[in-house]
């Protein structure tokens, strides 16, 4: 139920524009006429440039306090750049408004960092790679001006509605030291993966609009997408390996389940069997904001 309660009243706020907008259309009996077309389908795909406001990844810098040889590389895109595609139905209220629902699909970029420290007799290296797609239903509104018989330019607005979310991150976190005669090895490979519900976010968009044919319509538009995605929950689990010497690893196994949420206790809990340990905790709220701006081409029809 509340994700039900956060599209209600976007579908309403909608609707309500959309309705006013068609009621103001100029009364009265209108010569039929038959190439008119009412209803439109389209395709179009793009790619996000811009992420302003967007999650970024950093590279930690506790490995990279000094040392001759330390460096490091953060993301210098944030989570929205990269590929996504869609398409949409639409239908045209007047010469001015056209009324829609568009699915579109974000198939991001990776995002990955690392950072690696080395004063000997000691050495460590960190990296991490996040992937994440989404998928959204976005039902919109479509201001036309300065229209003209083979172009027009239009607005476009939408209500971004994040059906599925999906975000995972890989690392390796690894060190080495040879002192007093020994060598040590610690490695640690982990994962995790958020769980979302039904997120909420707006959409806009400036375009141009082109005849091709009479039915047939291109159309090339700069679009922005704001998507703020709060994750219900995620899992993560990780091994750690500790070698002495080149001698067999001691393996540990973890496994971690977070909810997150507005408010409430800690309610840390944790348990071992064998050499894994499987723990659950409740945190904070946190935000992943999934935003771009880049630019469209696509194809219309209308029928």
């Amino acid at each position: 139920m509340h994700f039900v309660k956060k599209i209600f009243p976007s579908i309403i706020i909608f609707l309500t524009i959309s309705v006013l907008s068609y009621c103001q259309q100029p009364t009265g009996p209108k010569p039929k006429d038959p190439s008119r077309n009412i209803f439109y389908i389209k395709i179009y795909g793009g790619y996000g440039i811009l992420t302003p406001g967007s999650n970024f990844l950093t590279a930690s810098t506790s490995s990279v306090g000094g040392g001759s040889n330390s460096s490091f590389t953060s993301s210098k895109i944030g989570l929205g750049a990269g590929l996504h595609f869609g398409g949409g139905l639409g239908f045209i209220l007047n010469d001015f408004l056209n009324v829609g629902v568009d699915a579109e699909y974000i198939k991001a970029r990776d995002i990955s960092i690392s950072s690696t420290y080395a004063n000997s007799p000691y050495y460590s290296s960190f990296s991490q790679l996040l992937t994440h797609t989404v998928l959204s239903i976005i039902p919109n509104i479509t201001f036309k001006a300065l229209s003209k018989p083979t172009y027009y330019f239009y607005t476009r607005i939408g209500v971004v509605i994040a059906v599925t979310t999906n975000l995972e991150t890989t690392s390796r976190d690894s060190t080495f030291n040879a002192s007093g005669g020994n060598t040590y090895v610690y490695l640690t490979d982990g994962d995790q993966k958020f769980t979302y519900n039904i997120n909420i976010g707006a959409q806009v968009a400036v375009g141009v609009q082109f005849r091709i044919t009479q039915m047939l319509r291109g159309l090339v538009e700069v679009s922005g997408n704001y998507l703020p995605a709060s994750p219900t929950a995620s899992t993560t689990t990780f091994k750690n390996q500790y070698i002495v010497n080149g001698g067999a690893p001691a393996t540990g196994n973890y496994n971690y389940n977070f909810t997150y949420s507005k408010s409430g206790s800690d309610d840390f809990q944790s348990s071992t069997s064998g050499n894994t340990t499987t723990a659950s905790e409740t945190l904070p709220k946190i935000t992943h904001n999934i935003n771009y701006i880049g630019l469209n081409v696509g194809l219309v029809i209308r029928l």
